[in-house]
């Protein structure tokens, strides 16, 4: 057995008394895939109880980079990617520490908002930035190069609990090009 398969998921909300299922946590590194019309992803996770990315298999909500995973599911080893989580469940929520959360913001969330305006939102209102997007959007504007647009689409995406837009996140119409470097896993 894998080094890997060895964090059984506690009686939390997330998991029940099949003694086959375990729990993950952890931060979205990288969407390595996402298909909007089915919701199955391919999630590359920096896993709190792991030392090495784990790639992480299942139905998400559309996800960006940054947000913060948990999972129930098992163990499987794919013939040709190794090892993966196989997700039953996964809740995802923004990140709460704050580079991820740059990441979570810049990463996709919404349109226009890219790495330097999350930059930039990040450090004017730290880890409450998607509260004051949600709750004064208005405030946003006061951020560098934040205009109506683009205060308006991270408003929308802060109230919808979901990105209004993956622009940075393979689709099944928008995937790698084959043979561009890296890996599926």
């Amino acid at each position: 057995m894998d080094a890997l398969a060895l964090t059984p998921a506690p009686t939390d909300g997330l998991a029940d008394q099949d003694d086959d299922l375990y729990r993950i946590v952890g931060i979205v590194e990288r969407v390595t895939f996402h298909d909007p019309a089915t919701g199955y992803s391919v999630l590359r996770l920096r896993a709190h109880e792991h030392p090495r990315p784990v790639t992480l298999v299942g139905t998400t909500d559309t996800v960006v980079a940054g947000a913060r995973v948990r999972a129930r599911g098992r163990w499987s080893r794919h013939p040709r990617y190794g090892m993966q989580f196989v997700a039953e469940r996964a809740e995802i929520s923004p990140p709460e520490f704050a580079g991820a959360l740059q990441t979570y913001v810049g990463g996709g969330l919404a349109d226009g908002i890219g790495p330097e305006h999350a930059r930039r939102l990040v450090e004017a209102f730290g880890p409450q930035v998607l509260d004051v997007a949600e709750r004064e959007p208005w405030r946003l504007r006061e951020v560098r190069g934040v205009g109506p647009k683009r205060a308006a689409a991270l408003c929308d995406a802060a109230l919808h609990g979901a990105p209004v837009s993956t622009p940075s996140a393979p689709t099944a119409s928008r995937g790698r090009r084959a043979g561009a470097g890296g890996s599926r896993t």
